[in-house]
């Protein structure tokens, strides 16, 4: 029988700092569910963004290539569909995988289940409530390509 292959989680975060956690050593940061995690994680104390503005950076950690040389030119570009990811690199190695990434104008490319939270937001009790769009099932499995549908 094959060895059962570890379970990843990459959380990455926009707009704060690390050190912004309880695990990390803020007295005023009330993080539990990460101060759990952090416990029996691997944590990166020293990892830089590779580009300061969050769709950039994104599309560069996602597919170790550079903006703009990794097709991200401008805020809502998405990924070049033919781009490899880390996702086709996950699912090679026999990784289910999926993403909830917070800006659907990134990338859908190479997951098997792939949605965005802002996607899901549910209505403010000021506006009527409106269904939610589905997740989209794409990917190598699925047998659908993964790309955003609209701009």
């Amino acid at each position: 029988m094959p060895a059962r292959l570890p379970n990843l989680l990459w959380i990455v975060t926009t707009q704060w700092r690390a050190q912004a956690c309880g695990f990390a050593g803020d007295p005023q940061a009330h993080t539990p569910s990460l101060d759990a995690l952090a416990v029996v994680a691997v944590n990166h104390t020293q990892a830089v963004t590779p580009h300061p503005f969050g769709p950039f950076a994104r599309a560069a950690l996602l597919t170790g290539v550079p903006s703009p040389e990794n097709g991200v030119q401008d805020y809502f570009d998405p990924l070049p569909v033919e781009t490899r990811t880390i996702a086709h690199r996950l699912a090679a190695a026999g990784y289910a995988t999926s993403s909830a990434i917070s800006t659907v104008s990134v990338c859908w490319q190479g997951w098997d289940f792939a949605t965005s939270p802002s996607l899901l937001r549910r209505a403010s009790p000021s506006r009527p409530r409106r269904a939610a769009p589905q997740p989209r099932r794409c990917g190598p499995t699925s047998g659908a390509p993964c790309r955003e549908a609209s701009r």
